[in-house]
């Protein structure tokens, strides 16, 4: 009887562009188990380390961006060069944090059969927790002698940091996709719920917050906690039955092999089983980082109703940040529950494509001032609440439907590579839509 490792590698070099398009959502036993072994039943405790993983995968980004205040506090001075330090801080971090991760996803991919997932995920982790450790202790330096170098060092961080994020996440999202339907699902949510801690934090900030520096420097602990947490709780989920029974391949002793790792996943297979779905998470990111944070932030409330602190403080971070977080958490949650349409229908193509009726929906709310488009039709605060959350409502939904589908509808031993291979489309609309907000910005 041939071994697990040949039949993996037979498994691998059988697989052609020619195969049909079949969902193997419904498999019921990892193909490279032995058959006499059965499947450990549903986890909910698996699910929910998957669940805490995905907040960590943004996590530190997200705490990144919620610290404005001590940024701006950081970067203005007195002369010209150091005031654009701080206008122009918060582009620089978006591109930062999104361009070069197209080029680390895209490695990611390459490297998922190379390198144990094990290896991935604990030095990407320690690679976070180690510069956001370096963050905290910058908190309390004086760098006022020397703002553009404490500029430079900031954006060449977040530059790692978001690499490494990314190849956590990746390989998290990788592994997930090996396990029955569900657990990418968990993951999916686990980010989401990361930008309402964010929105939360920021909201709280603003409230109770009397000293800018201890507040970034909360920010940059909590970050920095977390991300150690996540390295335990990995090494715990990998101890669980279900992740031993489906991340592992036992040879016919009964003992563990050395996994197979140079091996290259077989892309144009991958890109062919996926190219529809891979769209869809791609189209659904760019529209959604397209408009928000930049172009929905910039809107002005225009409620009579609306005065003093709530108008100038609270009307941005609870009706566009926190509206849209939460809405995005509510999509991906529901889509846990309620999978359509099916991974094979053009109405998930159509219902992805009809999001661009945002752009011109947004460019018509009221802003103010404006420097080429003068038409504020939309000029109810209705309009921006109802845009944000129905934004969010349909990317986490649509989003994570496209995302779930993708390691499920190639054969089982290209689910890792899938997941990992899910990611350089969401990277991709992430960066691309970066980039678009800003000429929607311009255009406004």
């Amino acid at each position: 009887m041939s071994s697990p490792r040949n039949v993996r590698k037979e498994r691998l070099s059988s697989v052609t562009e020619d195969e049909d398009d079949a969902d193997f959502e419904d498999n019921p036993t990892h193909p490279l188990i032995s058959a006499n072994c059965s499947a450990p039943p549903y986890s909910h405790l698996a699910w929910l380390c998957f669940f805490l993983l995905g907040i960590g995968t943004l996590l530190p980004w997200y705490f990144l961006i919620t610290a404005k205040g001590y940024w701006d506090k950081k970067f203005n001075g007195e002369n010209n060069e150091q005031d654009k330090l701080a206008v122009f801080f918060e582009s620089y971090l978006s591109i930062a944090a999104t361009a070069p991760n197209i080029l680390v996803a895209i490695l990611n991919v390459v490297l998922v059969n190379k390198l144990p997932a094990n290896l991935r995920v604990h030095t990407s982790l320690f690679v976070t927790a180690l510069l956001l450790a370096v963050t905290v202790f910058l908190v309390k330096v004086d760098t006022t002698k020397w703002r553009t170098i404490f500029f430079s060092i900031t954006i060449l961080f977040t530059v790692i940091i978001s690499g490494a994020s990314m190849v956590f996440m990746g390989s998290v999202f990788g592994l997930a996709g090996q396990l029955p339907s569900g657990y990418s699902q968990a993951v999916i949510s686990g980010q989401a719920m990361g930008g309402t801690l964010s929105a939360l934090a920021s909201i709280l900030d603003l409230a109770v917050a009397s000293d800018i520096t201890n507040s970034a420097l909360v920010y940059f602990v909590m970050a920095t906690a977390y991300t150690i947490f996540c390295m335990f709780l990995y090494s715990m989920l990998c101890r669980m039955p279900i992740a031993r029974y489906y991340f592992n391949v036992p040879d016919d002793s009964g003992t563990n092999p050395v996994p197979v790792h140079n091996l290259l996943p077989p892309i144009r297979t991958i890109l062919h089983h996926t190219r529809c779905l891979g769209f869809c998470v791609f189209y659904c990111f760019f529209i959604s980082i397209s408009l928000f944070p930049a172009v929905l932030a910039n809107i002005e409330p225009t409620s009579s109703r609306l005065k003093g602190s709530w108008l100038t403080k609270y009307f941005t971070p609870v009706c566009i940040f926190l509206l849209y977080n939460v809405s995005d958490l509510v999509g991906r949650t529901v889509a846990g529950w309620v999978q359509w349409p099916s991974p094979h229908s053009r109405l998930l193509l159509a219902l992805t494509l009809l999001r661009t009726g945002f752009i011109p929906l947004t460019l018509i709310c009221h802003f103010d001032p404006r420097n080429h488009f003068s038409a504020n039709l939309l000029s109810s605060d209705v309009f921006p609440i109802f845009i944000a959350s129905t934004l969010g409502l349909s990317n986490g939904y649509l989003g994570s439907l496209a995302l779930e589908y993708g390691p499920k509808v190639v054969p089982p031993e290209l689910t890792e590579a899938t997941g990992v291979a899910m990611m350089v489309f969401l990277t991709s609309g992430l960066a691309t839509g970066s980039l678009f907000s800003v000429l929607l910005v311009d255009f406004i």
